[in-house]
């Protein structure tokens, strides 16, 4: 062999067994920084099987691959991960599929310039080593500078071509967590956890739980924000738990520019944060850390269920008399209001402004039978729910408001998941103030919806109930509330 095809047979080889050490060394920080991709967050996120047919979304099946027109790009969005980190490089590895419908789309091949990656403040990062498979998955390398904690991912373009619709951006975490830092004061409650108050036992005539409420009062308490506590109902399977008086905010008091990475917070300055998906609800409300979740069906039932027995939230004063408060639903104003930290200014003018008085109707607040309040749990802005049915969903499945009264159960949803018992014998639906359903087609949507917005007027009401949207729809309507779960 002459010399010189040995001199490059040789470069070659410590090339590659360069670049192969290069890859354990990004590999091997994963685990040093703990730092957990997307969808680490996502599967670990809590799953419930108890026979209310209390369903997440099946974030565990296998993926689909399917060509779309590049015309077509409305409704996409990027899921995204963070591989490896080189903090001591501030320097990081990411992977990203664009997607639609759960589904990744393979067909857009796209070009570096095509994507954008910015900081918090929208400051432009250097992006490097840009690639896509033929499978859809798109690889890049960041080199940011020091202090940043997260980053946004975009898709600009196509080929070059400016986009026909809007691509949801990723947006990533870059601090490892336990660092000190941002993601570690997220996560960190107020209390050690310990000395969570265990049930004693249950009411056989309101199946409502009972046990050491004033113990888990003071533990709602001492979480971050303000929240109250909820006393479990065995009808739907549920302990004593904590929820979050009112709607999420964030760090953006109109709540519709909020950072992923922003700490979701139960407090009454702000709007409510929108233009948020049903997952990534999911994912702000567990990124508070271990026991905090996105509410659920069962525990949303159980809330409504116990206002209904509050005569206190019924016109007249009397339990099934009148009708119930169903929140800012009235178009005026039309927008989502910050709330009150007095719970007596329930009422709301045509600027926003809290008042003690008002129309019954609008009315902000429910009181709970521990006499405590939660606020906007109808109105103001809808709310996700940790609950999917897309394929059987209670009929009659049409696109249409239909009364809680119309409703027939179907082969995986009866009228029980959206209705209570008390309110199904006695036949009260948005005459009462109760709300109504909106279930748009089989195979459609399937992402929980509850509670009305602030222009939903008779639809609103702490069971209405809306299943046409899809798991990645955001909108400025939608909102979402967590959950501290007292009993793990």
């Amino acid at each position: 062999m002459p010399r010189y095809n040995l001199l490059l047979a040789m470069v070659i080889i410590i090339v590659n067994c360069s670049s192969q050490v290069s890859m354990e060394h990004l590999s091997s920080k994963i685990s040093e920084t703990g730092v957990k991709s997307q969808d680490q967050i996502y599967n670990e996120q809590r799953g419930e099987d108890d026979g209310f047919k209390d369903k997440s979304d099946p974030e565990d099946e296998e993926e689909e691959i399917v060509a779309v027109p590049p015309t077509i790009i409305s409704g996409a969005y990027l899921a995204c991960s963070v591989e490896s980190i080189e903090a001591e490089f501030n320097g990081a590895s990411v992977s990203c599929f664009l997607m639609r419908d759960d589904k990744v789309i393979k067909s857009h091949k796209l070009l570096d310039s095509d994507i954008s990656v910015l900081d918090r403040e929208g400051h432009e990062i250097v992006k490097e080593g840009f690639r896509q498979t033929e499978d859809g998955l798109i690889e890049f390398d960041v080199i940011y500078p020091p202090g940043v904690s997260g980053i946004e991912v975009h898709i600009q373009s196509i080929q070059g071509e400016a986009l026909e619709g809007s691509v949801r951006p990723s947006q990533l975490s870059l601090e490892p967590e336990g660092s000190g830092g941002y993601e570690e004061r997220r996560h960190r409650p107020r209390h050690s956890g310990e000395g969570d108050a265990q049930v004693e036992g249950q009411s056989e005539s309101s199946g409502q739980a009972q046990s050491s409420g004033a113990n888990n009062t003071t533990l709602c308490d001492e979480l971050i924000g303000d929240w109250v506590l909820v006393p479990g109902n065995s009808a739907y399977n549920t302990n004593d738990f904590c929820v979050m008086k009112y709607e999420v905010k964030c760090f953006d008091s109109d709540g519709r520019n909020c950072f992923l990475l922003d700490f979701p917070e139960s407090k009454p300055g702000g709007k409510p944060w929108v233009f948020i998906n049903q997952r990534e609800a999911k994912d702000v409300c567990a990124s508070l850390g271990n026991h905090y979740y996105l509410i659920n069906n069962r525990e949303w039932m159980t809330i409504g269920s116990n206002a209904l027995e509050v005569a206190s939230n019924w016109s007249t004063g009397a339990i099934g008399s009148g009708w119930l408060a169903r929140g800012h639903s009235d178009n005026n104003p039309s927008r989502a209001c910050e709330a009150d930290a007095n719970d007596s200014n329930a009422y709301v003018d045509g600027n926003c402004l809290g008042s003690d008085m008002g129309d019954y109707s609008q009315k902000r607040t429910l009181e709970l039978t521990n006499g405590a309040f939660i606020w906007d749990f109808s109105g103001n802005a809808f709310e996700w729910v940790d609950f999917n049915e897309r394929n059987s969903k209670a009929a009659p499945a049409e696109n249409i408001w239909i009364e809680l009264t119309d409703i027939t159960g179907s082969s995986n949803m009866g009228q029980a998941e959206i209705v209570p018992r008390m309110a199904r014998e006695q036949l009260w639906n948005s005459e009462q103030g109760l709300g109504r359903y909106y279930p748009g087609p089989n195979g459609e949507g399937g992402a929980l919806y509850r509670g009305g917005s602030w222009n939903s007027e008779a639809n609103a009401g702490i069971f209405s109930a809306g299943l046409d949207k899809p798991s990645w729809h955001y909108d400025d309507s939608i909102g979402f509330r967590c959950i501290y779960d007292l009993q793990n």
